[in-house]
C-alpha cells in the first residue's frame, strides 16, 4: 500500500480530532470558534475511531513536538487559547488529509503488514512514527527497529536479527528461533505489538520481508 498517496477525504466530517486526556479548555475554546471536534478520550481503540479519523482534518493530541506536520499538530504546555485556535484554524484551512493514518490502520487490521513507499523526503518515516505514537497511547507496544536504509540488502536481516534479539532478551538463537521466541513472549503476554522497522534497504529481495513478520497473531 502506498498511504502517502492516499487521498484526503473530500468532505471531511469533522475539522479537529482531538485526543488528549485533558482538553476540555481546548475543545471548548476550539468550538466556540465553529470548528467542528470530534473528541477521542482517551483514544483507546483505533478500531472504534478510525473511520472519524480519516474524516477529520486535522489531528490535535499529546504527542511529541518532533512529530508535528500540517496535519498533526501537538498540545503545547503554556500556550495560551486564542494562540491554539488560531494555529488549529490555520491547518484546517489547508484542507482534508488524515486518511493516510486510518489508511494504515485498515491495512495493518486486514493484512497485519504495510508498506510505506514514495520518493525521499516525502515524509514516510514521519508517518509512521505518528502512526506508532497513537498506537502506544492505544495501549500496544511499539518495537521500533533500524535505521537500516543505509544497508545493503544483503547485511539487512543480520541488523534485523540483532534487533529482534534484543527485543527478545536473548542472543545466541537463529534468526527463526528468535522470532518465533518473540512471538510466544506477545502470545503470551496478550500484547499488541507494532513492529515498526525503518527503513528496509532498496533492492531488498523478494521473500525478504515475509521475515519481517513476527509469526504472532497479535
Amino acid at each position: 500500500m502506498n498511504a502517502t498517496g492516499t487521498p484526503a477525504t473530500a468532505a471531511a466530517r469533522f475539522d479537529v480530532f482531538l485526543c488528549s486526556a485533558a482538553a476540555d479548555p481546548a475543545e471548548k475554546a476550539l468550538r466556540a470558534d465553529g470548528l467542528r471536534v470530534f473528541r477521542a478520550d482517551p483514544f483507546d481503540d483505533f478500531d472504534r475511531c478510525a473511520r472519524e479519523l480519516a474524516a477529520s482534518r486535522v489531528l490535535l493530541a499529546d504527542l511529541p513536538p518532533g512529530l508535528r506536520t500540517d496535519r498533526v499538530l501537538t498540545l503545547v504546555p503554556g500556550e495560551s487559547l486564542p494562540d491554539l485556535v488560531r494555529r488549529v484554524r490555520s491547518a484546517v484551512s489547508v484542507g482534508p488529509g488524515l486518511s493516510s493514518l486510518a489508511a494504515i490502520h485498515r491495512e495493518l487490521v486486514a493484512r497485519r503488514t504495510v508498506s510505506l513507499t514514495g520518493p525521499a523526503g516525502v515524509g514516510k518515516t514521519t508517518l509512521a512514527e505518528q502512526y506508532a505514537s497513537l498506537f502506544g497511547r492505544s495501549g500496544g507496544r511499539v518495537l521500533r527497529t533500524g535505521p537500516f536504509g543505509h544497508l545493503d540488502p544483503d547485511d539487512f536481516l543480520p541488523q534485523f536479527h540483532l534487533a529482534l534479539a534484543t527485543a527478545a532478551g536473548t542472543s545466541g538463537l537463529g534468526f527463526d528461533r528468535v522470532r518465533t521466541r518473540l512471538a510466544r513472549t506477545i502470545e503470551t503476554a496478550g500484547e499488541r505489538v507494532l513492529v515498526l522497522v525503518d527503513d528496509v534497504p532498496a533492492g531488498l529481495p523478494p521473500g525478504v520481508l515475509d521475515r519481517v513478520v513476527l509469526p504472532a497473531r497479535r
